[in-house]
């Protein structure tokens, strides 16, 4: 009997770069109107464009042990490498394996916007033990996942309702149905710098805690399959 064609793999889902635009500027219309947003703003511009799962954000290991991570705005520091000194923030991922991330110059505004809406100076200084998410209007630590899960989820929402203020219900459905996909963050920024902004594959996997290069093209590359789904989609009929 014919054997069945094998399943084509599927790549780690994203947001497009039309509905990543979009739920950025939702949430900076939302945060210029009321600070409650510059929250959901800092947590979902930092996820996307630093590579960061849920967890990276939040207190996590056993709180008894040395294991225990509690991040904190002294996580940002400053390196020198050569004659340039850069921003970057130090993480521990997965498997409490540490690496540091250095943060573009169009996120460093993102940041000292956060800062200015907790009342700290514009950029961290060393060894500050403020927390990295506090929660709104207080200074303690966010202290677990979940709450910075229901926080995506919450602009994903608002997102989609914009979708639908602007008469595109289609489009309003297709981004909801992302809202529990918080991973989905993450998966975009490393794609649409892959891809998108022809960002070296090695930078992008190191910065994603990956542990090589070919891991991560196996899983937010499938270029030769996306040129021939787009060429295919503008054929012709007649």
């Amino acid at each position: 009997s014919p054997t069945a064609p094998k399943a084509r793999k599927a790549t780690a889902p994203r947001l497009t770069s039309d509905q990543w635009r979009h739920l950025h500027d939702t949430l900076i219309k939302a945060a210029d109107k009321d600070d409650y947003y510059e929250v959901n703003l800092f947590i979902v511009v930092t996820m996307k464009v630093l590579y960061l799962r849920v967890f990276e954000l939040a207190p996590h290991g056993d709180p008894d042990s040395e294991q225990f991570v509690a991040p904190t705005m002294g996580d940002f520091q400053i390196t020198t490498l050569g004659n340039n000194r850069y921003w970057e923030l130090n993480v521990s991922g997965k498997g409490d394996k540490d690496r540091a991330i250095p943060l573009p110059k169009a996120y460093i505004p993102y940041l000292k916007r956060y800062r200015e809406y907790r009342g700290l100076p514009p950029m961290p200084s060393p060894g500050e033990t403020a927390p990295l998410i506090a929660k709104r209007g207080k200074s303690d630590p966010v202290m677990s996942k979940r709450t910075i899960e229901r926080i995506v989820e919450e602009s994903m929402v608002l997102a989609a309702n914009r979708y639908l203020d602007m008469g595109m219900p289609e489009a309003s459905e297709e981004i909801l149905q992302t809202s529990k996909k918080t991973h989905i963050l993450r998966h975009t920024g490393a794609s649409m710098d892959i891809i998108e902004n022809r960002r070296p594959l090695r930078d992008v996997s190191e910065d994603l805690g990956h542990e090589s290069a070919a891991f991560t093209e196996a899983e937010y590359i499938d270029a030769d399959t996306a040129k021939r789904y787009e060429s295919g989609y503008v054929r012709g009929i007649l």
